[in-house]
C-alpha cells in the first residue's frame, strides 16, 4: 500500500530483497521511463525533432493504438499549425506551435498553444493561451484565460476548467 508501483524504486528491489527469480530481456529499441512529470513532457516534445530518437511514422515499426474512431482534425480558416501533431477529431482555429493536440481537443479562435500538450478532449477557448503546459483529459481554459508555466510545467488536472474566477 506504500508502494509507488514504480519498478526501480520499489518493485526490483522489493523482488531482490525477497529472493525471487528475477529474469531480464535485453531489449534494443526505445525506451524512456515516463514516471515523473517533467519526463513525459520532455519524452512527448521529443517527438517533435526534426529526428526523433523515436519516429512514430517509421514504417518498420507501426505503431498500434486503441484510440476511437473519429472523424479527421479540422484546421479552420484562421488557425496555423507549425511543428506540431494534431490528430483525429481535432479542431484548431487558432495557433498552435510545437505542441502535441490529442484525440477530441479542441483550440478556439484567437487562442495560442505553444510547447503544450493537450490531452484527449481538452480545450483552449477563444484568446486563451496555453504555453509551457500539459491539459489533463477533459480539462480546459475558459476564454482569455492564460496558462504560463515558466520554470515548470503549468499542469491543469482532468475534468478541470480554469476560469477567471478560479478552478471549476
Amino acid at each position: 500500500q506504500e508502494s509507488s508501483h514504480d519498478f526501480g524504486n520499489d518493485i526490483i528491489p522489493k523482488l531482490l530483497k525477497e529472493r525471487a527469480r528475477i529474469y531480464c530481456y535485453e531489449f534494443n529499441g526505445f525506451w524512456k521511463d515516463v514516471g515523473t512529470l517533467d519526463s513525459y513532457y520532455e519524452t512527448a516534445m521529443m517527438l517533435l525533432d526534426e529526428n526523433p530518437e523515436f519516429d512514430v511514422f517509421r514504417p518498420a515499426q507501426p505503431i498500434f493504438c486503441n484510440a476511437p474512431m473519429r472523424p479527421p482534425h479540422f484546421v479552420g480558416p484562421g488557425a496555423k499549425i507549425t511543428n506540431s501533431i494534431v490528430v483525429n477529431g481535432c479542431r484548431v482555429y487558432g495557433k498552435v506551435t510545437h505542441s502535441i493536440i490529442s484525440t477530441d481537443a479542441f483550440v478556439g479562435e484567437g487562442a495560442v498553444v505553444e510547447d503544450s500538450i493537450l490531452l484527449p478532449g481538452a480545450w483552449v477557448d477563444k484568446n486563451a493561451t496555453a504555453k509551457h503546459a500539459i491539459l489533463g483529459e477533459n480539462a480546459g481554459l475558459a476564454p482569455g484565460i492564460s496558462l504560463v508555466g515558466k520554470n515548470e510545467i503549468a499542469l491543469v488536472g482532468d475534468n478541470t476548467l480554469i476560469t477567471e474566477g478560479g478552478v471549476i
